[in-house]
């Protein structure tokens, strides 16, 4: 197992509170308000004299095992507003490193780390048997409910609009040969089209929150805006509407699924 360490600056005891007060219960799987489920068999942890910053603290990670310590020389770490966050250098944290310990089905995601990431799929998340004294019925398991608010956000204000210019442009691009004019090509009004959808499409893009993706790829692994950021998963592109955001997304929502089946009706002969 390749650990993602964590360092809490004048910290003198790992506790369920001290995860908590430094932002990192969700990857110690701690539920903040009850403080369960951070407890010593989950983690190892160590008494720093000189840590990162060359002062007293203590150093925790996600599992017990060997290879708990500060090594200045072989580690590479990150300072933060909260605490420090490093790893071995020739044991950088890869997507099982960081699992949690109960994976939701989803689809698989190469993020800009060339690493294949499980993107949960909003349709599939648990949902629990309710009986309402006549039949059988299904009901989203509620621990579920903000990831579900979450997907149909980012579905509404953010992939319906870049997929429609994406589509729109495959469209219009297949009336193009290489070389072509396209002002020679295409109707003034497909143009403008064109450049409304692309307008919109970009505003969303731009708009987007990256902590509502990161959001999504912490439902299935235990990190944050910073182990995103310093994995470097996640790039951002002026030039391009579809990147690793809207991979994410796109698998969130499962827009392969949506769009199969805007196609599948849209076909006369399908019926």
């Amino acid at each position: 197992m390749r650990r993602m360490f964590y360092y809490l600056p004048g910290v003198a005891e790992v506790t369920p509170q001290a995860l908590v007060d430094a932002g990192l219960a969700g990857r110690f799987e701690i539920d903040p308000a009850e403080q369960k489920g951070a407890d010593t068999q989950k983690y190892g942890k160590a008494p720093l004299d000189k840590g990162p910053d060359g002062k007293a603290g203590m150093l925790v990670s996600f599992g017990q095992g060997s290879g708990i310590g500060y090594h200045a020389d072989s580690q590479e770490w990150h300072k933060f507003p909260q605490f420090w966050l490093g790893w071995w250098r020739d044991k950088r944290p890869r997507p099982k490193d960081l699992e949690r310990s109960v994976m939701l089905a989803g689809s698989a995601v190469t993020l800009a780390d060339g690493q294949q990431w499980m993107v949960p799929v909003a349709k599939l998340l648990p949902q629990r048997a309710v009986y309402d004294g006549t039949i059988w019925g299904r009901k989203l398991d509620e621990r579920y409910r903000s990831l579900w608010e979450l997907a149909c956000r980012l579905r509404d204000e953010y992939w319906e609009l870049v997929t429609e210019a994406v589509l729109l442009r495959t469209e219009l691009g297949g009336k193009l040969g290489d070389g072509d004019d396209v002002s020679e090509k295409l109707s003034g009004e497909e143009l403008e089209a064109w450049g409304a959808a692309l307008e919109t499409a970009t505003a969303a893009a731009q708009g987007l929150d990256l902590s509502a993706v990161v959001q999504v790829l912490a439902a299935n692994y235990r990190i944050g805006n910073e182990e995103a950021s310093t994995l470097g998963l996640l790039t951002v592109s002026e030039a391009e509407l579809t990147d690793e955001c809207w991979a994410v997304v796109h698998a969130l929502v499962d827009g392969a699924g949506i769009l199969a089946a805007r196609s599948k009706k849209n076909d006369p002969g399908s019926a």
